[in-house]
């Protein structure tokens, strides 16, 4: 049994909005996660920094740091 041509179209219509939906969501997730990697990439220079001012007066100091 056929479908009528205007319920086939209708369904192409929905099928069409949900990508288009679809589509914007992984848009915005691209946007979300490079602007999560740009704030990763600048907290892990700053955790060098700190670590090498702690690491070239540890002499003085003497202790330990350990990341995991």
């Amino acid at each position: 049994m056929c479908m009528p041509l205007w319920k086939q179209n209708l369904l192409w219509k929905r099928y069409v909005q949900g990508l288009e939906v679809a589509t914007i969501c992984v848009e915005d997730m691209d946007e979300w996660l490079g602007i999560f990697n740009i704030k990763l990439r600048h907290m892990r220079e700053d955790i060098q920094s700190v670590i090498f001012l702690i690491s070239s007066s540890s002499s003085q100091f003497n202790f330990r740091i350990t990341i995991s």
